[in-house]
């Protein structure tokens, strides 16, 4: 279900991984703190006992179980955190690993750990045991995670970032000669290193292979894979190790004024209390418009505003090609990619170059937190509902049966509740607290 029209025209490396990823899309709640698309958002309540719910691809242990056919899971299933010692406060998901926050600050990790995404115990590739990331020196009190594909950030109380895991494209930020590929130990991420200086931020986002912070003075940096522009300059040879200012408008300045960004496959959002920018790949219309006709490349390197008609957003979200916002009203809009209905407006196969209206299912009067995995959406409603559409390839609609069917508008997840959600816009799998 991956061919795709526009509504008024047409819908992308690590090997395997990275083509499995085009393919599926996923999200993870957390009913403890959220983070959207990797975007720190405000403190939250901890889960006590630290319990989640989770269901879909479980290849890797993502879902902390054994990974044995079949590898999806379709049922909503509880596991316990027996092995922390603390309550889960946020949850992060990468794209073949998951990263949980605890109310002490410390930081977790289970999954995929080919790239050291999970620690440096040498552990196999699939490793279902929770296990505490290993600092060097002092543990820093972590208030907020987002993991991409291979790497994961965490942002400090100090207003520092840590990154960890792969960085075959600079997407760490702490190497200026990329020459590590992988760093299983968490690391300053830095402007400069001769001397050090600390990147000071207060939200982050992690995409495929590069990451996004807001800087304490509201201007967004940026580092990691350019091959598609999401790093919002032109850098050279498609990659950028160091964090460096996204510059927008004739002559380039700084963007101000961000409360939030959002990192999808390959593209980019920025948040103010008034507009949303995008930037990067724009083939589905995920930044709000579509390309030119007879245009040969659909990237854009400069941020440009989305087209709001007076909305005013108070939170985004990025899946892998398709965006999702949440509105001083309490209302969603989406735009970009509809190959599995993860608009959410009631068609499929149509991409929405413009923001478009999810209209309230029955009952629902009102959203909460938002989030979008690759190809699907989830929300919370006012009554702590949660609220799925898109893609069912890997089970992700949590309907407890096997067979791929896409919703093309919010159907509720049977049974679930949370009080907050977050997404990675990379993952494979579904998490939800209760």
């Amino acid at each position: 279900m991956r061919s795709t029209s526009v509504r008024t025209g047409s819908s992308g490396a690590r090997g395997q991984r990275r083509a499995r990823l085009l393919s599926v899309s996923v999200a993870l709640l957390a009913a403890a703190g959220a983070l959207a698309a990797g975007v720190a958002t405000a403190a939250s309540t901890s889960l006590s006992p630290p319990t989640v719910v989770a269901w879909g691809l479980n290849d890797y242990g993502q879902l902390q179980q054994p990974a044995e056919n079949p590898h999806t899971n379709p049922t909503p299933t509880a596991f316990a955190f027996s092995a922390m010692p603390d309550s889960v406060t946020q949850l992060g998901a990468g794209g073949l690993h998951s990263v949980a926050l605890l109310a002490s600050g410390e930081v977790w990790s289970w999954g995929n750990n080919t790239d050291g995404e999970v620690d440096c115990s040498g552990a196999p590739d699939i490793d279902v045991a929770t296990k505490q990331v290993n600092w060097p020196g002092t543990p820093p009190d972590i208030i907020a995670v987002a993991g991409g594909e291979s790497h994961t950030l965490a942002l400090a109380s100090d207003n520092t970032i840590y990154a960890w895991g792969y960085d075959g494209n600079g997407e760490l930020g702490n190497d200026p000669n990329v020459n590590g590929f992988i760093q299983c130990v968490p690391s300053q991420v830095l402007l400069s290193t001769n001397p050090d200086v600390p990147l000071k931020a207060k939200a982050i986002a992690a995409g495929d292979d590069f990451s996004l912070a807001v800087g304490l003075d509201g201007q967004v940096y940026a580092w990691g894979a350019d091959f598609h522009r999401q790093l919002g300059y032109v850098s050279a040879n498609d990659v950028n190790p160091v964090p460096t200012l996204v510059m927008a408008g004739n002559p380039p300045a700084p963007l101000t004024g961000i409360k939030a960004v959002a990192a999808g496959y390959d593209f980019s959002l920025a948040m103010s209390t008034h507009a949303v920018w995008a930037w990067g790949e724009g083939d589905s219309g995920q930044l709000g418009r579509l390309p030119q006709p007879g245009n040969t490349c659909v990237c854009r390197a400069k941020p440009k505003k989305v087209t709001l008609n007076g909305v005013k957003p108070r939170a985004i979200v990025a899946g892998t090609a398709h965006a999702l916002m949440r509105t001083s009203l309490n209302d969603i809009y989406a735009w970009g990619s509809d190959s599995d209905g993860q608009i959410g407006d009631g068609g499929q196969n149509v991409n929405a170059p413009t923001p478009v209206l999810v209209p309230f299912p029955n009952g629902v009067t009102s959203w909460g937190a938002i989030g979008a995995g690759a190809f699907h959406s989830l929300a919370i409603d006012q009554a702590s509902n949660v609220y799925v559409w898109g893609d069912d390839s890997f089970e992700q609609q949590g309907d407890s049966t096997y067979g791929e069917v896409d919703n093309a508008s919010p159907v509720p997840v049977p049974g679930q509740v949370a009080a907050v959600l977050g997404t990675g816009s990379r993952s494979l799998h579904a998490l939800i607290g209760p």
